[in-house]
């Protein structure tokens, strides 16, 4: 399969969010694919619902010789 560039957006409100969003990264290159750019991270409110905390959310491109389904497939393994 050749290769194709897949768009993600990432993104936690966690106590620890910016350490997750950025050993997210670092997981879908080893799984997913060569990570080839990374956008500055961006803080939000939470949105149709309340937190106590901003999210922090980053987007992403990876190239990938990986077909939508698969990609899906690992992304979900990271976030569970």
């Amino acid at each position: 399969m050749e290769r194709q560039s897949v768009i993600l957006l990432l993104g936690s409100n966690d106590i620890e969010a910016q350490s997750l969003v950025s050993k997210a990264i670092e997981i879908i290159g080893l799984t997913v694919g060569k990570v080839e750019r990374v956008s500055q991270s961006y803080r939000s409110e939470a949105y149709g619902f309340t937190s106590d905390r901003e999210f922090v959310n980053q987007a992403i491109e990876v190239s990938t010789t990986l077909d939508a389904y698969e990609v899906l497939r690992r992304i979900n393994l990271i976030e569970a």
